[in-house]
């Protein structure tokens, strides 16, 4: 169970930095004139608020102390009899 959970947070990790690389792209191409600024504006906060989704997700899936997965009942009686 611990590797599904290992995978989510490496996954969010990696769109973390990815999202990070973005801020800083946008960023780099210094101020913007109008109407240009206000879009550039726009992004960033659009790449800032999924930073901020995915490290709330990251740092949920780091407290979490329990089962991800639950075995289906449906399997647990049925398959034996196969």
């Amino acid at each position: 169970m611990l590797t599904f959970c290992f995978l989510f947070q490496q996954l969010l990790s990696l769109w973390i930095c990815e999202e990070k690389e973005l801020v800083h792209e946008i960023a780099g191409l210094g101020e913007l004139k109008s109407p240009w600024h206000k879009c550039q504006m726009a992004w960033l906060e659009n790449h800032l608020n999924i930073i901020n989704t995915y490290s709330q997700a990251l740092e949920t899936l780091d407290n979490y102390k329990g089962n991800i997965f639950y075995p289906s009942e449906a399997s647990s009686g049925k398959d034996k009899d196969l």
